[in-house]
């Protein structure tokens, strides 16, 4: 009642509603393939090599200068070629290291993806 009065007097008064457009909401980011589960093809001479899809967080996983691959690299054992136009990230080493380092870019890639689903929540 009281927004049907406000209208009357607006009208009286010679002011129009002005119709406001909305901003359509971003949709949601697609879940990341469950590359938990993926494993490593070990050849004759016991290296290991697995290639994981890491869409668009290959900069992320790379760091500022490659800070964060170097000490992926570092921690893990395992040699990391990140591959920005296929998207994709090859890790070769030990079966071991290449466990290691799959862990923490799966690890790195979840952080990021919650944080953009989180201020993609803040900013609607």
């Amino acid at each position: 009642e009281a927004a049907k009065k406000a209208a009357e007097e607006a009208a009286a008064v010679g002011d129009e509603w002005k119709t406001v457009k909305t901003k359509r909401k971003k949709k949601p980011m697609p879940p990341p393939p469950n590359q938990a589960n993926a494993t490593a093809e070990v050849d004759g001479s016991g290296q290991a090599s697995l290639k994981l899809e890491i869409g668009e967080f290959a900069g992320n996983i790379i760091g500022p200068g490659g800070s964060r691959i170097s000490a992926i690299q570092e921690a893990s054992g395992a040699k990391v070629d990140v591959d920005k136009a296929t998207k994709s990230c090859t890790i070769s080493g030990s079966a071991d290291a290449v466990a290691k380092a799959k862990e923490a870019i799966i690890d790195i890639i979840g952080s990021q993806r919650r944080q953009v689903v989180e201020l993609g929540a803040k900013r609607s």
